[in-house]
């Protein structure tokens, strides 16, 4: 059965006193209260009976933490309080929740994504429909490389936005007014793209305030949050700047996406200025790459954010630049984004990749191997590395002005030299390096290369160049 994502809307305003009071049962029994933390995923899928209490304990420690709450380990009031309040019906995990990891595991293929308004509300004219569904799409497209286009056909929709009620066709009946708002599905997902909310809701135009005692809900805010589920975003903690908590901010004027939520959709789509579409054969067009990688098969690929290129004698493959994930496994893509560097051992045929204080060791299949990543600190070398290259079975490691050996059998560094006694000419501040099919070492800064003589020891004369004009049109 496909995996719903349900969406509950949380009201963070201040209820005045003419407002209706929310009550709550906090007689109900600890069934109850359990069959709720299954249901959102503080246990693992198919655990029946909870005989220990212990097990119990900790569980309840983990979502209070979760959800931004004093940990008691107990079924407290405002533990309880905290399950009544309206939420996103996606199970919370039982991984590491501390982490903002935003990949859900899948994402769509390509960053220009249409949308059609389906079915429609009684509450609203289709004219505030639109509106508020816009504003929500331009709170992704406006801080990502993602573009949107509405279309007037259901077939032709990557996305499908509709009003519907009760049982209607997902396995995901809605329950009436309050509770369960809304839900999609991921973009992995046979249904993915599909987001349904509730009509048995009352739904309020985009400058409406949700009302405080929450039974009116502004299209928009469930909207944003439904199309975060749509892209790949999973949930973060309470704690976080997010809109993808389970406890979802209310609307306010000049609503802007959260800086946690900007990273994460940069992170999986890039930042605005949709790379697949750029030609970098255009006179003027600049890119500058994080790490280059003579790789396995003698391919040449070029590294920029969650991109890759890969360059063969004429120029540029053709079907390229193409996703991180095509390459390494998809749920690492996140997490390699904005390398370091990279290099290929010519001795073993391991691949390292390097960023901030760790480094990650793959096979030549680019699967990731046992027991990485590692901090950086255990090799002796530093972090944030500038590039990598291999030269003559010798790994190479660049960080400012000074040149580190590594010794991959000890995987330890082995010396370490000045680069300009080293690489006379080359300059400091790399982006990547790496030794080529002919034999020679290119060094990349910016927009331009450098090439290295190893018979004269330096840099051949005439150098740098720009990289556009010598690797990616030739």
């Amino acid at each position: 059965m496909d995996n719903v994502i349900v969406i509950f809307i949380t009201v963070l305003l201040t209820i005045n006193c003419s407002a209706l009071p929310i009550t709550y049962d906090y007689e109900a029994t600890e069934n109850h209260h359990v069959e709720y933390l299954k249901e959102f995923g503080w246990f693992e899928e198919g655990t029946d009976d909870i005989d220990d209490d212990v097990d119990l304990s900790l569980k309840i420690e983990e979502f209070q933490e979760f959800a931004g709450l004093e940990v008691t380990g107990t079924f407290d009031e405002p533990t309880i309080e905290k399950m009544h309040a309206p939420r996103c019906g996606v199970p919370d995990e039982v991984t590491d929740r501390r982490r903002r990891d935003t990949f859900q595991g899948s994402m769509w293929e390509q960053t220009s994504l249409t949308y059609y308004i389906g079915n429609l509300t009684t509450d609203l004219e289709f004219s505030q429909i639109k509106e508020g569904i816009e504003y929500a799409v331009r709170l992704w497209s406006d801080n990502s490389a993602l573009m949107f286009t509405e279309v007037d056909r259901r077939a032709d929709a990557d996305i499908k936005f509709d009003f519907v009620m009760k049982r209607h066709g997902d396995e995901r009946d809605f329950d009436g007014p309050g509770k369960v708002l809304a839900h999609a599905f991921f973009p992995n997902e046979e249904k993915r793209g599909q987001t349904h909310f509730d009509e048995d809701e009352t739904w309020l135009a985009l400058t409406e305030q949700n009302d405080p005692i929450g039974t009116k809900y502004n299209v928009m805010i469930v909207a944003a949050h439904e199309i975060g589920h749509v892209l790949g975003l999973k949930h973060t903690s309470a704690n976080t700047d997010s809109l993808m908590k389970p406890w979802p901010v209310g609307y306010h004027d000049n609503f802007h996406l959260p800086s946690d939520d900007v990273t994460a959709i940069q992170t999986l789509y890039g930042k605005p200025g949709n790379m697949l579409n750029v030609d970098l054969c255009s006179r003027g067009t600049k890119v500058q790459f994080d790490a280059v990688l003579q790789g396995p098969q003698q391919r040449t690929l070029f590294f920029s954010d969650i991109y890759y290129w890969e360059i063969i004698s004429t120029g540029i493959k053709q079907g390229h630049p193409k996703f991180l994930f095509d390459l390494f496994p998809s749920h690492m893509a996140e997490q390699l984004a904005g390398m370091d560097a990279i290099v290929m051992s010519s001795k073993t045929h391991k691949i390292y990749v390097f960023k901030g204080d760790v480094f990650w060791r793959f096979d030549s299949n680019f699967e990731l191997d046992a027991n990485y990543p590692k901090l950086i600190i255990e090799t002796r070398l530093p972090d944030h590395v500038d590039a990598a290259f291999e030269k003559d079975g010798q790994i190479y490691i660049v960080r400012k002005k000074k040149v580190f050996l590594f010794d991959e059998e000890e995987q330890k560094s082995s010396q370490v030299r000045k680069l300009k006694n080293v690489f006379t000419g080359v300059p400091k501040g790399l982006n990547a390096a790496l030794t080529w099919t002919n034999g020679h070492s290119y060094f990349f800064k910016k927009d331009k290369y450098y090439k290295f003589d190893e018979d004269l020891g330096k840099v051949v004369d005439g150098y740098p160049k720009p990289i556009r004009g010598y690797w990616f049109c030739l």
